[in-house]
């Protein structure tokens, strides 16, 4: 089978589903990069395994859970895409955690066949004094100095 993403003998994503008991969250993100965590409120739950509060919604999200009510946000608020994009939405708007650590990755393969990273580079940002007046630059501004980058 030629899957991108594939479940090993060694994952942990098995045993976790067999061993999750109870919904932790509306969201739980099990496979992301570059976002913003909460040092705070962690949930400790399976073997080794914890669940952080989203801040700033990641990149590169691979594998998510999500209850009925994050669906129905999903239907509600996605509308077409007109640039790369991972949420159709704010996901800080729900209940999130990500998962620590990852429970699914991209393969080396993916990785190098990635083309949002070069669609992104090639995009030039106006900056504009004008944001520095924003309750929600600070807001962000803060979140990315202090919160919790998970690896």
């Amino acid at each position: 089978m030629n899957s991108i993403n594939t479940i090993k003998k060694g994952d942990q994503l098995v045993p976790f589903f067999d061993g999750i008991s109870e919904v932790l969250c509306d969201m739980l993100l099990l496979g992301y990069s570059k976002g913003r965590f909460s040092r705070r409120n962690v949930v400790h739950f399976g073997n080794k395994l914890r669940a952080h509060k989203v801040l700033l919604a990641p990149y590169g999200t691979i594998g998510y859970m999500v209850t009925n009510f994050a669906a129905s946000w999903f239907i509600k608020y996605s509308h077409k895409i007109a640039y790369v994009a991972d949420w159709p939405f704010d996901i800080t708007a729900i209940d999130r955690r990500a998962v620590v650590p990852r429970l699914v990755h991209h393969s080396q393969t993916a990785e190098n066949l990635s083309t949002v990273q070069k669609s992104c580079s090639d995009v030039r940002v106006k900056g504009s004094s004008k944001r520095f007046l924003k309750l929600s630059y600070w807001k962000r501004w803060w979140i990315k100095r202090f919160g919790l980058k998970l690896v």
